[in-house]
């Protein structure tokens, strides 16, 4: 079995003419028991070696006796080798079509348990390598809150300069102004919202089972926050180009988890 990422599960079957539909529709459903999310390839080479017939004789006397009668009833003759040969592989095949099947079964669950024991090892690093973004973007919420105070009233500061200009005298009123539309700036219910889908994304890591697309919503929650704060106070845009580019890596590996 091969998987690969995808964000919806996807299955694809080849290999031996041994294969049953049966069976086929057996793995299919194994797959989707155990995995939500992936492209699958699975691979199957299904051989078998002709086991001693001779158990069975009773069934291959039979057999011969039937062959024989309508072999005779159309005019034609075979030697018993030949005829032996006939019953014989018809037999066999009879019989091992079942045990080739569960044999097959047996292999695909020891595959898929091996499968889901890498899968297990790949996505615990990944999660160790989000971690470590994540925390990296609690470094950029860090340096936005340190600078936030200083550009609002640099930004205050233009306002009111900007008005005066317009008005042609240094008022009170220019200044209340400028205050009203620098404090529409700030940006710090973006970043109180942001640290809690950070929160979230760390709880959510550690429930079990299928997390990928919990995770990938709160990858958009936090670039709408990001993209808020940008457009709120532009002089942030260089922290939250980096912010959103941790948010893409993550995304990234998130298709890689289920």
């Amino acid at each position: 079995i091969r998987s690969l990422n995808s964000k919806g599960l996807d299955i694809s079957i080849k290999g031996s003419k041994e294969l049953s539909p049966t069976v086929e529709k057996e793995m299919r459903h194994l797959i989707g028991k155990h995995f939500q999310r992936g492209y699958f390839s699975i691979h199957v080479d299904a051989s078998s070696v002709r086991p001693q017939v001779f158990n069975n004789l009773r069934d291959i006397k039979r057999r011969i006796r039937e062959y024989r009668s309508t072999l005779e009833g159309l005019g034609l003759e075979l030697s018993d080798d030949r005829l032996f040969d006939l019953v014989s592989k018809e037999t066999v095949q009879f019989h091992e079509d079942s045990r080739i099947s569960r044999a097959i079964l047996r292999a695909f669950k020891r595959a898929i348990k091996d499968l889901k024991r890498e899968r297990t090892i790949e996505g615990r690093n990944l999660i160790k390598e989000i971690k470590e973004r994540l925390r990296a973007l609690e470094g950029y919420l860090r340096t936005i809150e340190r600078r936030k105070p200083l550009l609002i009233r640099e930004m205050k500061e233009g306002i009111a300069r900007r008005i005066r200009e317009l008005v042609g005298e240094d008022t009170e009123r220019a200044w209340m102004e400028a205050s009203i539309l620098a404090d529409r700036s700030d940006v710090q219910e973006e970043v109180v919202r942001f640290r809690s889908h950070i929160e979230r994304f760390r709880e959510v890591l550690k429930e079990k089972g299928a997390i990928g697309k919990k995770l990938d919503f709160l990858c958009q929650e936090m670039t709408r926050e990001v993209n808020t704060m940008a457009s709120k106070l532009p002089a942030l845009s260089e922290l939250v180009v980096d912010a959103k580019a941790e948010i893409e890596k993550i995304r990234q590996q998130l298709h890689n988890l289920e």
